[in-house]
């Protein structure tokens, strides 16, 4: 291996879910092969105008644009470590398990 060359441990799928299209002001998240998911809340679209960012507002920003649309299809999202949200989403989802005391990485 290369000196200062440091490989990527954690290359699991990402897969998210948007319960009622947003409506719920929810976006659920796992890594792939998890069986718990982890609710990223917050005010729905309706309610945006408002101010103040939630998580579900802040995860949702943090995603391309074609990502959030499948979200909003009412399809399953898999992110894949490819993909230029991935990082975003991935420090998002280990710091709410980081914060439970679990590892996601």
């Amino acid at each position: 291996m290369r000196a200062g060359y440091e490989p990527i441990i954690d290359m699991r799928k990402i897969v998210m879910w948007m319960p009622d299209l947003g409506k719920a002001g929810c976006i659920c998240v796992r890594f792939e092969g998890e069986k718990s998911w982890i609710e990223f809340r917050g005010p729905p679209y309706s309610k945006w105008s408002l101010g103040g960012e939630s998580n579900f507002e802040r995860l949702h920003n943090a995603l391309e644009g074609r990502h959030a649309s499948v979200l909003h299809s009412g399809d399953i999202l898999v992110l894949l470590p490819a993909h230029s949200d991935y990082g975003a989403v991935k420090k998002m989802l280990d710091d709410v398990l980081s914060a439970e005391g679990r590892s996601g990485t």
